[in-house]
């Protein structure tokens, strides 16, 4: 359950990159305009917060024994990767997003 539930929290990421090199290519308009379609996806960010308290308490569970390093290494980036999303995209999320609202 816990890799079902990681792999879910990695889907919104995945979606992103997949097309960041084709967004980035547009006009601002257009990226912005773009931008649109993933309103509300912070829902879907919920996942992520699941994912880390089962690969936080598989990671206690199995203290000593094996498969202890991949569940904590798996809290730990998920940890990272929260920590990349409020540092980076989120501030920048904000200033865009008053951009993005006045083109509705």
């Amino acid at each position: 359950m816990r890799i079902v539930q990681t792999a879910l929290s990695l889907v919104p990421g995945g979606v992103h990159f997949s097309n960041s090199a084709a967004k980035s290519a547009y006009p601002a308009m257009t990226y912005l305009t773009v931008q649109r379609l993933y309103f509300r996806w912070q829902f879907f960010g919920i996942a992520i917060f699941g994912a880390l308290l089962l690969n936080g308490t598989a990671a206690a569970m199995l203290a000593g024994q094996a498969g202890f390093s991949w569940a904590l290494a798996a809290c730990l980036l998920l940890i990272v990767s929260l920590g990349i999303f409020f540092i980076w995209t989120y501030p920048v999320k904000q200033a865009t997003a008053s951009l993005a609202l006045a083109k509705r």
